[in-house]
């Protein structure tokens, strides 16, 4: 089992991953730990569980960075527009969780 920034763990916008590392660890702690205590298809619980807690939150993101890559294609900074392209591909920006009918 791979964890972490081995297993890509990794918010594809912020490069950010401590929660999931966290919880990834966790997650395989207790696989693991089942595993050796019998349970043969422990491991195989591992990766349907972190997508489980993840796929939604690095779903979104995976769409935003797709978003800020194609905004970012061919755009003039003199023309104001990479202000509202952050505000809808950047975590740190309420847009960002916006659904895309609502942004």
């Amino acid at each position: 089992m791979l964890v972490g920034d081995a297993a890509g763990h990794t918010h594809p916008i912020t490069g950010g991953g401590i929660h999931q590392a966290l919880e990834a660890g966790r997650l395989a702690g207790e696989a693991a730990g089942a595993f050796i205590g019998g349970d043969k298809g422990a491991l195989e619980r591992y990766e349907p569980g972190f997508m489980e807690l993840f796929s939604h939150h690095l779903g979104r993101a995976v769409e935003r960075r797709r978003e800020l890559v194609a905004g970012l294609s061919g755009v003039s900074m003199a023309e104001g527009a990479f202000g509202p392209l952050a505000r809808r591909t950047w975590i740190g920006f309420k847009e960002y969780y916006r659904k895309e009918a609502e942004r």
